[in-house]
């Protein structure tokens, strides 16, 4: 049970606003979140009933709550904020159950929705923007130069006895979450599954429905080439450019979408 306390970073929810998910927009307002009929924008990922932070922003602005324009941008493979209420340069920050606020750079359109969570939307500026925007083109670009391939160029597994290197893994679905994510996505933990797929290492995953009374429902590596989470120790994981800060939030292994991330790591701790 350790092993899902360490990857989720379980913690009290008093700092919940509610036990609904709720939305607050930095000068604008808070807002409860109705997830019921809110349309998915990414229906090339997310499977039916499946919705992602950005979706719930589109819903606010269809119900005239906010004012919001915005656009796909083919190069970035995401959804591009353009103004909100009259204001450019806007990120966020999000937490599921039992979770706090953190940092990310993770495309607001790839973040999944779940029940009890709490969303930040906050004003930034040009340049934190535009630093996004450069790394999810790079993305792009290593994926397209790949011929469409979803290919990691450096990947590290780090754990007591463990400390593997590998490089340009070729990365394959392998469709764990079919019940919230469209055939043939390509998520974090196929990472791990691909190398296991190749023959580099052997691993085991674990379904948790919950864990110390937070609502998780999601995958976890509980072990690798022999290594087991035990006690209050387990694996954690990090994806994403080397240059970047913040890749390493706590979006569940199996619903965190790739499209060529610089790197990926997974890496032992104990609490």
């Amino acid at each position: 049970m350790i092993v899902a306390i360490l990857a989720f970073a379980i913690m009290s929810t008093s700092n919940v606003i509610n036990p609904q998910s709720t939305i607050r927009i930095e000068n604008v307002g808070e807002f409860e979140i109705d997830p019921s009929g809110i349309e998915r924008q990414r229906a090339d990922v997310f499977a039916h009933g499946q919705i992602s932070i950005f979706d719930v922003l589109v819903d606010l602005d269809r119900r005239g709550e906010i004012s919001m324009t915005y656009h796909y941008d083919e190069e970035l493979e995401t959804h591009v904020i353009d103004s909100l209420n009259g204001k450019k340069h806007w990120w966020y920050q999000a937490y599921y159950d039992g979770g706090w606020l953190e940092n990310n750079n993770w495309r607001i359109d790839l973040f999944p929705y779940k029940d009890k969570m709490y969303i930040q939307v906050f004003h930034t500026n040009s340049g934190h923007i535009e630093a996004l925007h450069d790394s999810f083109r790079t993305q792009v670009e290593r994926r397209d130069a790949n011929g469409g391939t979803v290919m990691v160029e450096t990947v590290r597994i780090r754990a007591p006895g463990i400390n593997h290197v590998f490089h340009d893994v070729h990365v394959t679905p392998h469709d764990l979450r079919d019940d919230a994510l469209k055939e043939g996505t390509v998520t974090a933990i196929d990472v791990i599954m691909s190398l296991g797929d190749q023959g580099r290492i052997t691993y085991e995953t674990t379904w948790y429905e919950e864990i110390a009374g937070s609502e998780v429902k999601t995958y976890f590596v509980t072990s690798i080439d022999g290594q087991a989470a035990h006690g209050r120790c387990g694996y954690v994981y990090e994806v994403g450019e080397e240059n970047m800060y913040a890749n390493h939030i706590h979006i569940p292994m199996d619903m965190r979408v790739l499209t060529s991330p610089e790197y990926f790591e997974m890496f032992w701790i104990c609490l």
